[in-house]
């Protein structure tokens, strides 16, 4: 997983991790509450893995990598001209303070970019939650749901490879008992429109197996040496 999609999943743990859903549908027909669960952070990660979000970090992503890219050259540039003065070159300190002013520069560059994309990640996570939630606010109506509890299905947790990291995917999973009896993620996943995880990992096997397949025949199509 590349870094900027760490930092944007890393808004989502701090903003739905643990998170219960008090949503109120239509009262059931006989009275009594109707209580469904859903795993609201794996729809936002889905999500936020569409082309709609995805482009848009990879977008911000190569344009503060250009930016950087020409502040690096052009120190390395002050850098080589210090290089190659002699000493007591009257310029000489005039290139230094340049290049250490140059060095400054793109520290606070960096600080304020990652700052930036962390606030385009929470914006991000926030646009998302809301249309999940509208989603299975839409959901439960149908159903005649009158609470949805947001609790992370199963017990693997095979990215957890720290205590924290166990930790918040425990508080991710309030719901220990009843979460395979009535479980709306899937409906609320098609009401969304997202792909079913899967069939999309199917699908991805496939198209592995066929690049490999491929590039095995165009390997024993080249002449021997």
């Amino acid at each position: 997983m590349r870094a900027l999609d760490r930092v944007v999943l890393l808004v989502l743990g701090v903003g739905v991790l643990a998170l219960v859903l008090g949503l109120r549908a239509a009262p059931a027909q006989d009275g009594g509450d109707r209580i469904a669960s859903i795993d609201v952070l794996s729809l936002v990660e889905q999500k936020l893995r569409t082309p709609e979000y995805e482009e848009v970090r990879t977008a911000r992503e190569a344009e503060l990598i250009e930016i950087l890219q020409g502040m690096q050259a052009e120190i390395q540039l002050l850098s080589q001209q210090l290089q190659t003065m002699q000493p007591g070159d009257p310029q000489g300190q005039q290139v230094y303070a340049e290049f250490q002013a140059k060095q400054m520069e793109m520290q606070q560059f960096q600080q304020t970019s990652l700052d930036s994309f962390q606030q385009m990640g929470a914006d991000q996570a926030k646009e998302v939650y809301a249309l999940v939630r509208a989603a299975t606010d839409r959901v439960a109506q149908r159903e005649g749901v009158t609470h949805v509890i947001a609790s992370r299905a199963g017990v693997d947790m095979p990215a957890a490879n720290s205590l924290t990291a166990v930790t918040q995917e425990i508080l991710a999973r309030p719901l220990t008992v009843g979460m395979d009896r009535r479980d709306l993620t899937d409906a609320v996943r098609a009401e969304l429109g997202l792909p079913d995880p899967s069939e999309a990992n199917a699908e991805e096997a496939a198209d592995a197996v066929e690049e490999s397949a491929e590039e095995a025949g165009e390997a024993m199509d080249q002449p021997a040496p």
